[in-house]
């Protein structure tokens, strides 16, 4: 985190991630023409990624916060549980996002919002195909949103919570 004035600050970071999974799948038939495990699959994948994020926070006051990010995000592949289908590739995740924090009220209000467009390469999502165990698949997929959150405490050990959000996909 770096400061930069009593009134702003931003940070940056990063996460690097080597990863590798294995799979072997196999069926046990009760047929006397196949006695012994069938091997259906099997095999090893590795995956490395590089995930910076940064951003700043800009305090208006005390109690009020303006924030704005960029962050990279990453899961994975991997191995799909049925027959020879080939593995599912990583998924990788670009977050812009923007928002308020505000404490108001002499703290008897807090209003929260934001929006947020992500950036899906690869978006790992399920498929039911019918007879078989459901598979991953991977998209490209923007999706783009706002939330708010609101938390009132109108008098003393009553807290009243609003919450909601919008989406595009």
């Amino acid at each position: 985190q770096l400061q930069q004035s009593h009134q702003s600050r931003s940070f940056v970071g990063a996460r690097q991630s080597w990863e590798t999974k294995d799979h072997n799948s196999s069926s046990q038939g009760f047929s006397p023409a196949a006695p012994a495990p069938l091997t259906l699959s099997s095999g090893e994948k590795s995956w490395e990624d590089f995930s910076p994020r940064a951003g700043v926070d800009y305090f208006v006051n005390p109690d009020f916060m303006l924030f704005a990010f960029v962050a990279r995000g990453f899961k994975s592949g991997g191995f799909n549980s049925y027959g020879n289908a080939p593995p599912f590739q990583p998924e990788v995740l670009v977050d812009y996002e923007i928002g308020m924090k505000s404490t108001l009220l002499d703290g008897k209000l807090r209003l929260n919002a934001g929006l947020f467009h992500y950036d899906y390469e690869g978006l790992q999502f399920a498929v039911n195909i019918p007879g078989l165990p459901f598979a991953v698949n991977n998209i490209d997929a923007t999706v783009r949103g706002a939330e708010v959150e609101i938390v009132a405490v109108p008098a003393h050990g009553l807290t009243v919570t609003f919450g909601a959000a919008v989406l595009d996909s």
